[in-house]
C-alpha cells in the first residue's frame, strides 16, 4: 500500500501543503472519541470522515503527497499496537480497500498494475487482498476470554433467533472501559444466513425491535436506540437518556421562564482561525518547523476546540433548518467548509444522526425534565395519527401556564350533512378538484385574479375537521369573477367536469349556486371562524365559552331575520346540533367541563355579563309535565342554573381535590408539609379555614368589593390579573384557584400541528 500510494499516477492533483485535505502526517484521536469508540473503533471512525464511505466502491483518493502518504503509518503503528485485539480485523480492512483504490486509480489512468511495478523493480506480485468476507469470518471466532458476571435477563431478552455469547472481559490497558448500560443492554450474538456466520450486537428487546449492529458496539447507536426502544424496561431509557446528555457538544441547555423577556444577545465565542503562509530561507523553515512542534499540543486543542464548536453549529443548522443530513457528505459542503476554514475537518453524516443529533436531543430531553420537574399547573394531551410507511404515531404534550393546551372539539361536519347543503358541496368539491388537476386553467385563474384585485386565491379541502370546508367555498365564491373570465374567454377551452361551467356565467344556475353558496357560508361561517379564533397560543378556557356564546348568538340573529331564506328544518337541525355540542361541552359533565364556565365567571372583564342568568341563550326553558292521582295533567317551566352558583360549586370541588387526603387522620405525619407540595399557595390554610376563605373571597369577587376592584391593563391577561392578587389576604385562597384554573390550556393545537 505505502509503494503504491507513494507512486500515484499524476492524473490525481498534488496536495497543497498549505491545506491538505487529508492530514495524515499530523494524525491525532480526539479523546472523547477514544471513549465513545475506544481506539481502534476512533482510527476507523476518523477514517471514514477524511476518506468517505466505501459502501458505494472504491475509495476515489482527491489528492496525494505525504498528507495522504502518512496513512500507512497510522494504520500500521495502531495494527502493531493493538494486535491482539480482535477489532483490529477493522484497520485490515483499510489496508485492503485502500490498496483497492490505488490499483483502481493506475487503472483509470491506463497504467497497468504489472507495468508499474516492473518498472519500480519490484520482482513481487501483487499483495494478496484479504475478501470482506474473510474479515467478518476471522471476526466471528469466538476468543477465550474471562467471562463476565451475568446479568439478570429481562422477560423479553430470549430471541430464538440468534445464538448468544458470552461477553468477553476488556483487557485495554488505557481509555475508558466499556459502559455498564452496553452490557445490560445489548447482546453478543451470532447468526447464521446462508451458510455465513456473522457476529453481531443484539438488542435485549430484539425478540419485537429486531434491532441489531455489526460487533464490535458502536456506545453512541447504541445509547441512542436504548432511550427509546419501546421493548425494554424504562430504566434503560433514563439511564440512557442521561448518559447522552451528560456527552452532548455545546453550551448548558438553558430554557427561559415564559414570563421573561428573551435576551437578543448572540454568543460571540464563535472564533475565526486565521491560515497564513510565509515564504523564506531554508533557516526560517527550520526555526519555524521546531516551533511547530514545540507548539503541536496547543496546535492540536485548539482545532479539536475547533472542530466541537463547528459540529455543533452545524448540528443546529440541519436540524433547526429542517436541511437533509446527508448534505454534509456532499463535495459542495466539504469545499464551502474547507474555503471557511481549511483547520475544520467536516463530520459525516453517520456521526451527525448516530452521534450528535441523539446526544443533543438527549440533552435537550433532561433539561425539560429538569424545567417540567419545578413547574406547576401542567396540562397533558395526547393525539395519534399514522405517518406514510403506514406507522402508527402517538404524541404526548405537556404544557406550562401562559401557553399552550386540556383538549376540546368543536366538529361541524353534523352541520355539512345537512340535506340542503349536499349539492352546493358537491359543486364545490367538484370546481375545486378541477382546478386542482388542471394546471392550464389554474395558470389562467390566477392572472384574472391579478387583474380583478382579488387578493387570496383558492383553498384546498382538509382531511381535518377545522372548517375548511367553509374555508374553501369562501374561496371559491371570492373568485367567481376570475372563474367567470377564463370561462367565458372561448379561446382557452375550459371546460370544467360536470358541467360546472354554468354556475359562473350569467344565468339561473349561477344564480341559485350563489344563493346556495351563502347560505351554507351563513351557517358554518360562525363555527369556522370560532374554531380559527381558538387556535391561538393564549386561549386559556373562558375564551371557549365566550366563542361558542359569540356562535350561538350569531345563529340566533341569522335565523330571526332568516335573510337567505334557509329552511325551517335546516334552522332547526343547526339549533339542535348546536345545543347538542353546547350540553357535551358545558353541561352534561359538570365535574370536569365547569371549568368553562368557571373561568368565564373569574375573568373580571366579564363580571357584571347578563349572560350570568342563562348558560346557553339559544336553548329553551325546559319543561316538566306532571300527570296527578285524580289525572290533571299540569306543565312547569325549570328555571335555568345559575352561572355563579355552578361557579362556586366547581371551584369548591377544585379546593377539595387540592387538599385531597393531605390531612386524613394517620395519613401524613407533617399534612402542612404535604400540602407545601402539593400547592404551596394553600399550605397555611387548614381545609375548614380555606373554604371559609373561599366562600367569603368569592362574595368579594362577586361584588367587586377590594381587592377584587382593580382594573385590568390593556395588555394584562386574566392569569396575570390573579397572579398579582396572590399575595393579598383578602383573596389568598380564591387567587390559587383562579391561577389554577386559567393555566390549562383548552385547546390540542400543539398535538395538531405535530400531526
Amino acid at each position: 500500500l505505502s509503494l503504491y500510494l507513494q507512486n500515484l499516477p499524476e492524473t490525481i492533483p498534488y496536495a497543497d501543503p498549505s491545506i491538505p485535505q487529508y492530514g495524515f502526517d499530523f494524525f491525532t484521536l480526539d479523546d472523547e472519541k477514544i471513549q465513545d469508540y475506544g481506539p481502534i473503533g476512533a482510527v476507523n471512525h476518523e477514517l471514514e470522515v477524511r476518506m468517505g464511505q466505501r459502501n458505494k466502491g472504491p475509495i476515489s483518493f482527491k489528492e496525494r503527497g505525504p498528507s495522504l502518504n502518512a496513512v500507512t503509518n497510522v494504520l500500521g503503528g495502531y495494527l502493531d499496537q493493538y494486535h491482539e485485539s480482535p477489532e483490529t480485523v477493522l484497520l485490515v480492512k483499510w489496508v485492503d480497500d485502500l490498496t483497492i483504490a490505488a490499483a483502481a486509480a493506475f487503472k483509470s489512468a491506463s497504467i497497468p498494475v504489472s507495468s508499474f511495478l516492473l518498472y519500480l523493480g519490484v520482482t513481487n506480485n501483487l499483495p494478496t487482498i484479504q475478501l470482506p468476507f474473510e474479515s467478518r469470518t476471522m471476526a466471528a471466532k469466538p476468543k477465550e476470554s474471562v467471562v463476565h458476571q451475568p446479568i439478570q435477563p429481562l422477560s423479553n431478552s430470549i430471541d430464538q433467533r440468534y445464538i448468544d455469547l458470552p461477553e468477553v472481559a476488556d483487557l485495554r490497558t488505557s481509555g475508558a472501559k466499556i459502559h455498564p448500560l452496553l452490557l445490560e443492554g445489548t447482546r453478543r450474538c451470532y447468526k447464521v444466513r446462508e451458510g455465513e456466520v456473522w457476529k453481531e450486537v443484539r438488542c435485549i428487546g430484539s425478540k419485537k425491535c429486531g434491532t441489531t449492529w455489526n460487533a464490535p458496539r458502536s456506545r453512541d447507536r447504541i445509547m441512542g436506540h436504548l432511550a427509546k426502544c419501546s421493548h425494554i424496561d424504562e430504566k434503560f431509557h433514563d439511564r440512557a437518556t442521561e448518559f447522552l446528555a451528560g456527552v452532548a457538544k455545546g453550551p448548558k441547555l438553558s430554557i427561559p421562564d415564559v414570563t421573561v423577556e428573551q435576551s437578543n444577545a448572540k454568543d460571540s465565542d464563535d472564533g475565526e482561525v486565521m491560515v497564513m503562509t510565509h515564504h523564506g530561507s531554508d533557516d526560517q523553515k527550520k526555526t519555524a518547523d521546531k516551533s511547530v512542534k514545540s507548539f503541536s499540543p496547543f496546535i492540536s486543542k485548539g482545532k479539536q476546540d475547533l472542530k466541537e464548536r463547528v459540529d455543533h453549529a452545524v448540528m443546529k443548522f440541519i436540524v433547526c433548518c429542517g436541511v437533509p443530513p446527508t448534505v454534509v457528505d456532499s463535495e459542495e459542503w466539504k469545499q464551502l467548509l474547507l474555503a471557511l476554514n481549511p483547520n475544520y475537518h467536516t463530520t459525516s453524516s453517520t456521526a451527525l444522526t448516530k452521534s450528535l443529533i441523539l446526544k443533543e436531543a438527549a440533552k435537550i430531553s433532561e433539561g425539560i425534565k429538569d424545567y417540567l420537574h419545578m413547574a406547576r399547573h401542567l396540562t397533558i394531551t395526547f393525539d395519534g395519527g399514522k405517518v406514510r410507511r403506514p406507522r402508527s404515531l402517538y404524541t404526548i404534550h405537556i404544557t406550562v401556564p401562559g401557553g399552550r393546551t386540556f383538549c376540546m372539539e368543536l366538529n361541524d361536519a353534523d352541520i355539512c350533512l345537512l340535506p340542503e347543503f349536499a349539492e352546493v358541496i358537491r359543486q364545490v368539491r367538484g370546481v375545486l378538484s378541477f382546478m386542482s388537476h388542471s394546471t392550464f386553467a389554474a395558470e389562467h385563474f390566477e392572472h384574472q385574479r391579478a387583474l380583478l384585485n382579488i387578493g387570496r386565491g383558492l383553498e384546498g379541502i382538509g382531511d381535518t375537521r377545522f372548517g375548511t370546508l367553509y374555508w374553501a367555498a369562501l374561496s371559491v365564491q371570492r373568485g367567481i369573477p376570475a372563474f367567470q373570465a377564463i370561462i367565458e374567454d372561448e379561446s382557452l377551452g375550459i371546460e370544467i367536469r360536470g358541467n360546472l361551467n354554468e354556475l359562473f356565467v350569467p344565468g339561473g344556475p349561477r344564480y341559485r349556486f350563489e344563493m346556495d353558496l351563502s347560505k351554507f357560508l351563513s351557517v358554518v361561517g360562525p363555527w369556522a371562524r370560532g374554531l380559527k379564533c381558538l387556535e391561538g397560543a393564549q386561549i386559556t378556557a373562558d375564551h371557549v365559552y365566550f366563542v361558542f356564546l359569540g356562535i350561538m348568538s350569531q345563529h340566533e340573529e341569522e335565523f330571526r331575520e332568516n335573510k337567505h331564506r334557509l329552511l325551517n328544518s335546516t334552522m332547526e337541525s343547526t339549533r339542535q346540533i348546536g345545543n347538542g355540542r353546547f350540553d357535551e361541552l358545558i353541561n352534561e359533565t359538570p365535574q370536569s367541563h365547569d371549568l368553562y364556565v368557571t373561568t368565564f365567571v373569574l375573568n373580571p372583564v366579564y363580571r357584571n355579563a347578563p349572560i350570568y342568568k342563562q348558560v346557553n341563550p339559544m336553548a329553551g326553558p325546559t319543561l316538566t309535565i306532571t300527570k296527578s292521582v285524580t289525572g290533571v295533567i299540569t306543565c312547569a317551566t325549570k328555571p335555568p342554573q345559575d352561572m355563579v352558583s355552578r361557579a362556586a360549586l366547581a371551584l369548591q370541588r377544585i379546593l377539595r381535590r387540592e387538599y385531597g387526603d393531605s390531612y386524613e387522620v394517620g395519613k401524613y405525619p407533617d399534612p402542612v408539609g404535604e400540602m407545601k407540595l402539593r400547592n404551596p399557595m394553600l399550605a397555611e390554610f387548614s381545609p375548614m379555614d380555606a373554604l371559609a376563605s373561599f366562600r367569603t373571597q368569592f362574595k368579594a369577587y362577586i361584588k367587586g368589593e377590594d381587592p377584587f376592584n382593580r382594573k385590568m391593563r390593556t395588555n394584562e391577561s386574566a392569569l396575570g390579573w390573579w397572579k398579582a392578587l396572590q399575595r393579598d389576604e383578602l383573596a389568598n385562597v380564591l387567587a390559587p384557584l383562579a391561577i389554577k384554573a386559567f393555566s390549562v390550556s383548552p385547546t390540542s393545537m400543539p398535538d395538531e400541528r405535530t400531526m
